[in-house]
């Protein structure tokens, strides 16, 4: 896992998305879940302009499914995605 730009996304074990993370660090956003939240799995994509990348993948989630992944809670702040 490389310690670089980009997003990560994390599933359930029935494959199902629970949340999208963009950060300066993809490692520390799966050390951060793994083991404190139900993801069974992850996939990432590295990226420099992670914002804009987390943006598009939530917003082709939220097309797809009418709500945001439900990893995403009211407290955390995403006004800068959008």
């Amino acid at each position: 896992m490389p310690d670089a730009e980009g997003v990560v996304r994390f599933f359930d074990a029935n494959g199902e998305v629970l949340e999208i993370v963009g950060g300066p660090s993809m490692r520390n956003e799966v050390r951060e879940r793994l083991g404190a939240e139900k993801a069974a799995c992850f996939d990432f994509e590295p990226c420099s302009m992670y914002t804009q990348r987390q943006n598009e993948l939530l917003s082709q989630y939220m097309e797809t499914h009418g709500c945001m992944p439900p990893g995403i809670r009211e407290e955390d702040d995403l006004d800068d995605l959008f």
